[in-house]
């Protein structure tokens, strides 16, 4: 009886902290976060930092700070990432097309974005429209660059 009284409480102790009662897909599949693990990890070995790899995917003409899935594609292929870029696109990209550089490294991107608005390249209201997931994977790291440049 005692147990099914504590069971009773955690699960409204539960309720209470969600109350959308929703899961993330990081408590659903835990088996993401390796996966994002190991994206952050080739991304900061191939380039350093994000605001490395955001401003040469922007040199090379990625349009409106944000990445469909064929740039996605590319921009892991390029830094090695060898697991499932599909699955680890759909984690990050909440209408199933583009991949905003923000959800990648918010800090990285509005760095970029207020150098980009600086220099005149972005006007000040080009803002994502798309509906977005509150999803960061770990802040820009400031390694050195990486001597070459990526092949996108």
């Amino acid at each position: 009886c005692e147990m099914l009284e504590t069971l009773a409480s955690s699960t409204k102790k539960k309720k209470k902290a969600n109350p959308k009662n929703k899961l993330s897909m990081l408590q659903f599949d835990p088996s993401y976060e390796a996966d994002l693990r190991e994206f952050d990890t080739r991304m900061r070995e191939r380039w350093g930092s994000y605001y490395v790899a955001f401003k040469e995917l922007v040199a090379q003409g990625a349009d409106r700070l944000m990445l469909d899935a064929k740039g996605f594609r590319l921009l892991c292929h390029d830094c090695q990432f060898r697991l499932n870029t599909t699955r680890v696109f759909d984690f990050f990209s909440a209408n199933q097309k583009t991949v905003p550089f923000k959800l990648l490294n918010q800090e990285a991107a509005e760095a970029l974005k207020k150098e980009m608005q600086r220099k005149g390249g972005l006007a000040k209201d080009s803002e994502e429209e798309e509906d977005e997931e509150e999803l960061q994977p770990e802040d820009a790291g400031s390694l050195p660059a990486s001597p070459s440049a990526p092949v996108l």
